[in-house]
């Protein structure tokens, strides 16, 4: 499916730079946002000087973060198995993914985090803890080593039936 990005800020394989024009602009994709979430991610995305361009369709999400990869990747919990398989997508593997959880959804925000996500952020948004995240992510030069990585099988805790539990 050839499927056109929602380009609410500048577009995709473009380089962006800054006010001083000598720093290109970060970058963020997101994928399958609705229209009312993908222009507030927009907006906290451009006020803490990110590009951002969202995806419906997985592939091209997939090639586009393959072509160039981004500075963040967001997802809301639908599509935890896109961030486990960026996880395990060596060159692409150390890029930050937020996943965007509804704040009931425990299950879901542990999966996340097991499946490698770097970080989480509560649905509905707040804009503020949004921004906090990303400027986080924009003040770090995290290496690759630092970013969250799948839990190891090994881990002390299991997803069983949708609920968090500790091995025995």
């Amino acid at each position: 499916m050839n499927e056109t990005p929602k380009t609410l800020a500048p577009t995709t394989g473009e380089t962006h730079l800054d006010a001083d024009e000598n720093t290109p602009r970060r970058r963020v994709v997101a994928l399958r946002l609705d229209d009312v979430l993908a222009r507030a991610v927009n907006d906290v995305a451009a006020q803490c000087g990110f590009s951002c361009v969202v995806h419906q369709d997985p592939e091209t999400a997939a090639n586009d973060i393959q072509g160039t990869p981004p500075d963040c990747v967001l997802l809301t919990t639908d599509d935890i198995p896109f961030c486990a398989q960026l996880r395990h997508h060596e060159p692409l593997s150390h890029v930050p993914v937020i996943v965007l959880a509804r704040a009931e959804d425990h299950s879901g925000a542990a999966l996340a985090l097991q499946s490698g996500a770097s970080d989480l952020a509560a649905l509905p948004l707040n804009p503020h803890e949004l921004a906090f995240r990303l400027s986080r992510l924009a003040a770090s030069s995290a290496s690759p080593s630092e970013i969250a990585q799948p839990l190891a099988s090994s881990a002390p805790f299991c997803l069983v039936e949708s609920e968090l539990r500790l091995k025995r």
